[in-house]
């Protein structure tokens, strides 16, 4: 399910899941690279998430070690932690900030509070994320303008953002091509994984 960006809408998501008879939530998406050694496409396994307001919340470890083997042919699958933000995270800087004080491999807007449901329903969690902006990429100013609270880009607000701002184009182009290398390894990693994506049976 296609939740939209943010701890809400992801919740709101997995709690409609939950009232359907899902029993096991998985977070699956992309992220911001915070290690500086991570490049676009590196595909993140969680160990754990770390909350906004840095409570750690775990993972299933046994369906996170089955999955871990299933994608042994997927380049640069790295395990460690996933750290959430309530806001978009734009600047080197500021992931620079958020590396040293976490520890965190990458960064999401959903994942610990999906798994801090989990905990509190009682199923299993696990979260993948590909990373698209690394660490010492910014994200263009105009883009920031144009999305709106699912997370979706508007061509009205982008463009016209876009005209006083001609190297924005640049960097838009590098994101695109960033994206397309998570989505890439994403696509590799429900392949590997089979159709019924690791369900714990």
């Amino acid at each position: 399910m296609v939740s939209g960006m943010g701890a809400a809408h992801a919740v709101h998501a997995a709690r409609d899941l939950l009232d359907r008879g899902v029993t096991a939530l998985m977070s699956y998406g992309t992220a911001a690279g915070l290690a500086p050694a991570l490049r676009s496409g590196d595909v993140i396994l969680a160990d754990y998430l770390l909350d906004a307001q840095g409570t750690r919340h775990e993972i299933a470890g046994a369906w996170s070690q089955i999955l871990e083997e299933k994608l042994t042919g997927v380049r640069n699958l790295r395990r460690g932690g996933i750290c959430q933000s309530d806001t978009v995270i734009a600047t080197p800087a500021d992931k620079a900030g958020l590396y040293r004080r976490t520890g965190c491999l990458a960064l999401d807007m959903e994942s610990a509070a999906l798994a801090a449901l989990a905990g509190q329903t009682g199923v299993p969690f696990i979260s993948l994320r590909a990373v698209v902006d690394t660490a010492d990429m910014s994200l263009p100013a105009s883009l920031l303008t144009a999305l709106d609270e699912d997370g979706n880009v508007s061509l009205t607000k982008l463009l016209p953002a876009l005209l006083p701002r001609p190297a924005d184009w640049l960097a838009l182009v590098k994101l695109a091509r960033a994206f397309a290398a998570a989505s890439h390894n994403l696509s590799r990693c429900r392949q590997l994984a089979g159709v019924h994506f690791l369900l714990q049976n």
